[in-house]
């Protein structure tokens, strides 16, 4: 079990990711001494794991599938996108603001949508901060920033997060954006995205793009108080 010390920050409490070692690590759970603490896990549908974090107390807060597109090169005429400069940082800021309701952390009846729209506007902040992320790319109309997509290179190419400002959407621009992404970073095979299984636009979107789905996994969350 591993803590995140940067979820720590943002929720304002002690929050850990449990990975591998199930058994082990969910028995330590119980020692914990900290008064209130964050959990969080992911694990694969059928694994037998789900019924054990159930049972643990922990909620399934959303089912994540994971969908791959094969990069080819395309011809498109992109020059309305380029990579993101800081100048563009408030605006951008301001995008991941108002998206991503459908993520997980605003789905959590435990965490208040403002610590969740927070904790978004920093994951981003991170990337100028060079902290997360790899590249990211950024569509614009005049000096107006209108959509960006953040991606990591390590060890897969993946879409960590990608937003489209309000007023523009419907206009191809979140395809752009992949298309341009698709010819920065054509020497890998698949570009990957993962996405809530409830969020139906953004399934669409996917699908619409030519990804095809990979995996699916659940995401837990767990709130505990120590008994000591």
């Amino acid at each position: 079990m591993i803590e995140d010390k940067w979820l720590s920050d943002q929720l304002g409490i002690k929050s850990f990711f449990l990975k591998k070692n199930f058994n082990t690590n969910l028995k330590k759970i119980k020692n914990l001494k900290n008064k209130f603490f964050f959990v969080t896990c992911k694990v694969g549908t059928k694994s037998k794991y789900n019924k054990i974090l159930i049972k643990s107390n922990f909620s399934l807060i959303e089912k994540n599938i994971i969908f791959k597109k094969k990069i080819v090169k395309n011809k498109k005429k992109l020059s309305f996108i380029r990579l993101a400069k800081r100048g563009d940082q408030r605006q951008i800021l301001q995008i991941a603001s108002e998206a991503f309701v459908n993520s997980r952390f605003f789905k959590d009846a435990n965490i208040l949508k403002k610590k969740a729209i927070k904790l978004k506007r920093n994951w981003v902040k991170n990337y100028f901060l060079g902290k997360r992320g790899d590249k990211m790319y950024v569509s614009f109309q005049k000096k107006e920033i209108t959509g960006f997509i953040l991606v990591i290179k390590k060890p897969k190419l993946v879409i960590d997060l990608i937003a489209i400002k309000k007023k523009f959407q419907k206009r191809n621009i979140g395809t752009n954006l992949i298309d341009y992404c698709c010819n920065e970073n054509y020497n890998f095979n698949y570009l990957y995205a993962g996405t809530q299984k409830s969020n139906i636009d953004s399934l669409k979107f996917y699908k619409k793009n030519n990804f095809k789905k990979d995996s699916i996994v659940n995401i837990y969350h767990g709130f505990f108080r120590s008994k000591k």
